[in-house]
């Protein structure tokens, strides 16, 4: 996987739930990371954000028949080097 809806550099997987996968991703246009949630198949994206945690959302996309809502990322230090372990946007 490589983009989603042409703006969104999809980085690397980070989780897998009942509600589907979890990426990290940089969004292109305005250049900062952001968690992308690729839904399961069928479920509808308002059922999804109902049942997520409080977060920033900034968009839901339907992309290669996929539903995706873009949310705000939040880096959690890594233990082993004490910083974020995600590199800079754009890099």
């Amino acid at each position: 996987m490589t983009g989603v809806d042409d703006r969104y550099r999809v980085v690397r997987l980070l989780d897998e739930d009942e509600l589907g996968r979890v990426w990290l991703a940089e969004d292109e246009v305005l250049w900062r990371w952001v968690t992308l949630r690729e839904l399961a198949d069928g479920l509808p994206i308002g059922s999804a954000v109902a049942r997520l945690p409080a977060m920033k959302i900034y968009n839901a996309v339907v992309w290669s028949e996929r539903s995706w809502i873009v949310m705000e990322f939040v880096a959690r230090p890594a233990l082993s080097i004490g910083r974020a372990a995600v590199p800079s946007p754009g890099s």
